[in-house]
């Protein structure tokens, strides 16, 4: 059951086409519904951050130490965005719950760890900035889906500020080229040599300070985002949201993917974005014949 502190809520998904609701703003459940692609990917996590079984997965932190853990982390990141029976898994999903056009294109799987006190290291802190994706060059029109791989209670989860939905917000996306981004690692690069260190020199848009203020200051009430194991949230890459500061006592596993039909009309108006370049360039899609061949 989801729980949030503000007027907006999680609204279940009832089967109708989503995009009209995902570009008005509203944050949507689809209560079991990537279920399939977490039982596949539970135990080949067990082996690629080397614990026991699948109950020590979120207690990866005692485990590991912070270095080795992040280690860990881009190597399962970098292998399951390329591997292709989870590409597969990845389409199968998004072509389950997409009633939309056939061009529809995606990135993604992206692996989320978020470990028990992870934000007290330094290098950390850009992972926890609040942030549009559409300030990081994605297209306004995308829908973000958001799948946990354990229960994730509020408290270990993100947070969207549905008020700045449509307003505009100060920031610094100005200072972000994708193709420069690109050249420092990208997106959950993976390359051997990486670490939290090299990540935090990125330029990582975020609110102006001034106006963010340490309590986030301007950004209204926010909608605390949680789910059951499998679960999907789609949600507006225009939203204004960021990472809960996890201190748990368990690491947070997650899945991400991102979908964009073209051509789509009333997607959400951009208000402050200033980003240079565009992912859809890279974004695969979901029905090509080497995919089909394979179904």
């Amino acid at each position: 059951m989801f729980h949030n502190n503000s007027d907006v809520r999680i609204e279940a998904y009832r089967g109708e086409d989503p995009a009209r609701e995902i570009y008005a703003g509203r944050v949507l459940r689809i209560a079991g519904g990537g279920r399939a692609f977490v039982e596949l990917l539970r135990p080949r996590l067990v082996e690629l951050f080397e614990v026991s079984n699948q109950n020590d997965l979120e207690f990866a932190h005692e485990v590991h130490d912070p270095a080795r853990l992040y280690q860990l982390t881009t190597r399962a990141q970098a292998w399951l965005r390329e591997d292709e029976g989870f590409l597969r898994a990845a389409r199968r999903l998004l072509a389950a719950f997409d009633t939309g056009a056939q061009d529809l294109r995606f990135d993604g799987p992206r692996l989320r760890v978020v470990p028990h006190d992870g934000f007290r290291v330094p290098a950390a802190a850009p992972a926890y900035y609040v942030h549009r994706d559409t300030w990081f060059a994605n297209p306004v029109g995308q829908w973000n889906w958001w799948i946990p791989v354990f229960d994730t209670p509020a408290g270990r989860g993100f947070r969207i500020y549905p008020e700045c939905f449509d307003r505009s917000v100060p920031n610094n996306s100005g200072e972000f080229d994708l193709n420069e981004w690109n050249r420092a690692g990208g997106f959950q690069s993976g390359k051997a040599g990486d670490s939290a260190a090299d990540a935090a020199r990125q330029v990582h848009p975020r609110p102006n300070p001034e106006w963010a203020g340490e309590n986030l200051e301007g950004a209204g009430r926010g909608l605390a985002i949680e789910g059951r194991a499998g679960d999907c949230v789609l949600f507006s890459a225009q939203h204004l949201h960021g990472t809960i500061p996890n201190a748990s006592g368990r690491t947070r596993f997650s899945v991400e993917l991102r979908s964009v039909r073209p051509g789509d009309s009333g997607t959400p108006r951009e208000t402050d974005n200033r980003s240079r370049g565009s992912t859809f360039t890279t974004m695969r899609p979901l029905r090509d014949r080497d995919s089909l061949q394979a179904e």
